[in-house]
């Protein structure tokens, strides 16, 4: 067996940018920042590193139901993440392995490498690192066959009665 999986021509392919328009209004609406000033980068990229860890655990430990959820959560991240940025996504013919522990280890490497793109000011290699995140989680619906729209529709739908504590502790450093 080939132990990578070539995305298909997906006929009724997701509509990224109406995605991300209900992903930014979420973020307007719940405060979680819509513009560069408004966030903190590393704690963004440190979500997405979660989310993807949810679903490698969700594919071993609560079935595929859960996993196809988290998948759409770790979308749903990336997407406000590339809106603040003023990135819009675009999908192309992505290989991907076949292994969920390769696919996890590749979506936590990727995501390293667009925060490292972020720190070293390289916006293009930002950007395009993102644009990766996105197409290999397309590439993931492929793959396991399920409807990804949904999943971040439906989190979205989810959020909208949840409350977030949006207190945060300072780190003071004494001399």
């Amino acid at each position: 067996p080939e132990s990578f999986y070539i995305l298909p021509l997906l006929p009724n392919q997701m509509d990224l940018e109406k995605l991300q328009k209900a992903v930014m209004q979420q973020a307007l609406e719940k405060g979680f920042g819509t513009k560069p000033g408004e966030i903190i980068v590393a704690e963004k990229i440190a979500l997405i590193h979660s989310e993807i860890s949810e679903a490698y655990d969700a594919f071993f430990e609560q079935g595929r139901n859960h996993f196809y959820e988290e998948v759409g959560d770790i979308l749903q991240r990336v997407l406000h993440l590339g809106g603040v940025f003023g990135i819009s996504f675009a999908v192309r013919v992505i290989i991907i392995p076949k292994a969920i522990d390769s696919q996890i280890a590749a979506l936590h490497k990727i995501t390293s490498e667009a925060y490292e793109f972020y720190r070293h000011q390289e916006d293009r290699k930002f950007a395009s690192s993102l644009e990766e995140l996105v197409c290999f989680l397309v590439a993931l619906v492929g793959y396991y066959e399920f409807n990804l729209d949904s999943a971040v529709l439906e989190k979205i739908e989810h959020n909208k009665n949840r409350q977030w504590n949006k207190v945060r502790e300072k780190v003071s450093t004494k001399s």
